[in-house]
């Protein structure tokens, strides 16, 4: 005798809701990892990108500098060949008798008699540490008496002389009409700018 096997048949509706659920279960599980994939591959573009962004950056910084390099290397060039004409244009901030003395031998030329007033110490300069500042100029006011052409004189020569000196302000006062002598007085504001050392 043969033993017949029983098959259960399930019913339909069971068979049809396990299968909507296994098609569920496995469509969400496929949405969850592609929003993970999706989600993780953002994160990774990014970081890409950022990078990316940071070595351009890099090299636009790079570029300038080096770009900055060579244009101060080329004024350097132009400049290097007077560096010892511009050094000796600069009178020490700390020591101003080499300028002082050329302040009175432009008035002894010139026939003059002069007043030097220092204004101030140097100022506008850069600050290294307690040193003098580098790049610093002294203010000062120069009282003379002469006629005008000596006078005129003076300025001349002062423009002229081999420091770096800017005038700031020029008055001049011409002899008073009761005097029987041509001789007036002239103020001379200026700056010479000096070398901190």
């Amino acid at each position: 005798m043969q033993e017949k096997k029983l098959q259960i048949i399930e019913d339909p509706k069971v068979t049809i809701r396990k299968a909507v659920r296994k098609t569920t279960v496995i469509s969400l599980s496929v949405i969850i990892i592609t929003i993970a994939a999706i989600f993780f591959l953002v994160k990774e573009i990014n970081k890409k990108t950022l990078a990316i962004q940071t070595k351009q950056n890099l090299i636009y910084s790079t570029n300038q500098k080096a770009n900055a390099s060579a244009e101060l290397m080329r004024q350097w060039l132009e400049i290097a060949p007077n560096m010892e004409k511009i050094n000796n244009s600069l009178p020490a901030a700390s020591n101003l008798l080499d300028y002082m003395g050329e302040l009175e031998k432009i008035a002894s030329e010139v026939g003059v008699s002069q007043n030097v007033k220092i204004q101030s110490v140097p100022t506008n300069g850069v600050v290294v540490g307690s040193v003098v500042p580098k790049g610093a100029s002294v203010e000062y006011t120069i009282e003379l008496k002469g006629d005008f052409n000596q006078f005129d004189d003076y300025l001349s020569r002062l423009e002229n002389a081999p420091f770096y000196t800017q005038i700031t302000a020029v008055n001049y006062i011409g002899p008073d009409s009761t005097s029987k002598t041509s001789i007036g007085s002239a103020t001379i504001g200026a700056k010479v700018y000096t070398f901190g050392n």
